[in-house]
Order: C-alpha cells, then sequence, then structure tokens
C-alpha cells in the first residue's frame, strides 16, 4: 500500500486560507481583514491571484512583505 503525504496547502486555496486569518494580528492579520472588506479578493485563488490583486490595489511595500510570509505559512501546512 502507498500512502502519500498530500499538504494542506495543496488542498486548501490560498485566498480560503488567508480569510481565516482574520483577527490573527500582524501583518498576515492585516492583510487578511483587507482582503475580507474587498468584494474583488480572488477567495479561491491561489498565490498569483492574490499577486494580482495586491496588483490592482497598488499594495504597499509592508503588504507585499505580509503576503509573502502569509505564502510560507500556507505552504508550511
Amino acid at each position: 500500500m502507498i500512502i502519500q503525504e498530500i499538504s494542506a496547502a495543496a488542498v486548501i486555496p490560498f485566498g480560503t486560507w488567508l480569510l481565516a486569518q482574520q483577527g490573527r494580528g500582524g501583518f498576515i492579520g492585516g492583510l487578511a481583514d483587507a482582503a475580507a472588506g474587498d468584494r474583488s479578493f480572488p477567495r479561491t485563488g491561489d498565490i498569483e491571484d492574490a499577486r494580482k490583486w495586491l496588483q490592482r490595489r497598488m499594495a504597499s511595500g509592508d503588504d507585499w512583505e505580509a503576503l509573502d510570509d502569509a505564502e510560507l505559512d500556507w505552504l508550511s501546512l
């Protein structure tokens, strides 16, 4: 029998995971709060969809850092 380990990141879309981080505090929590308040955020999108969303918002450097940190957290699931 072959057992494959599947990470949660492979199953949970990045956008869904980020929205679940609301109220977390810190930069990731702030990004999650902003995403939740924006109807154009790709709720079931991947990390590239989130990057495009930040580009459209003309996000600050802190937002980009928060997205990078969030991606690392998501990938570590």
